[in-house]
């Protein structure tokens, strides 16, 4: 009983530091790599393959966390 609360408070604290981390990193990221892409030119690939990595983190750490979390309040974790 005291382990399926330890385990569910687990989840529920991974889930909510995956939602942060998707906001928090790609906006730091984001703001402190900009410098950095001014470096390469505007037209080349590298500087839209960056932006669409940090968007792509974002949405999957986000979703990840959305996904642990409804699972974890429907019962998707209980055997």
């Amino acid at each position: 009983m005291i382990i399926d609360f330890i385990l569910d408070l687990y989840i529920f604290v991974m889930s909510i530091l995956f939602i942060w981390l998707g906001f928090k990193i790609d906006t730091e990221s984001y703001k402190e790599n900009r410098m950095f892409m001014s470096l390469f030119s505007f037209t080349g690939v590298f500087p839209f393959l960056l932006t669409i990595s940090y968007y792509l983190f974002r949405i999957f750490m986000i979703g990840l966390g959305a996904i642990f979390l409804y699972l974890l309040f429907t019962g998707g974790f209980e055997y």
